[in-house]
């Protein structure tokens, strides 16, 4: 009698454990994948454009629309001339963004370190 309640016991742990995984599985699916974008305020040529952000909004829009399941989310506001001294810090913190632009100042340094 005991081995077939021991039986009974790893069965129900197993099917608990089935469905646990199922459950985990189906929520890691739902979720959606953040991409962390970072960017500068203002142009790279140092041109005046209002629309600068509305082109960014407009690209991402795209983006996330022929990529269902990702959502894009951008730093703003970080302004060009602190830029640099900003991603750094992020970069030296293991917190870079996923996708960031790279001021041509800067080019040649990251990529002789190995970031880019």
């Amino acid at each position: 009698m005991k081995r077939l309640h021991n039986k009974k016991c790893i069965g129900a742990a197993v099917l608990l454990a089935v469905l646990l995984l199922a459950g985990g599985l189906r929520y890691a699916k739902t979720r959606p994948v953040v991409l962390e974008f970072g960017m500068f305020t203002g142009s790279n040529w140092n041109v005046a454009n209002a629309n600068s952000f509305y082109i960014i909004d407009e690209a991402i829009a795209r983006f996330e629309a022929e990529h269902p399941g990702v959502k894009v989310h951008y730093y703003s506001g970080v302004p060009k001339e602190e830029y640099s001294e900003w991603l750094s810090r992020k970069i030296l913190a293991g917190e870079e963004p996923d996708v960031f632009m790279v001021l041509g100042s800067d080019f040649d340094q990251f990529s002789s370190i190995g970031i880019i």
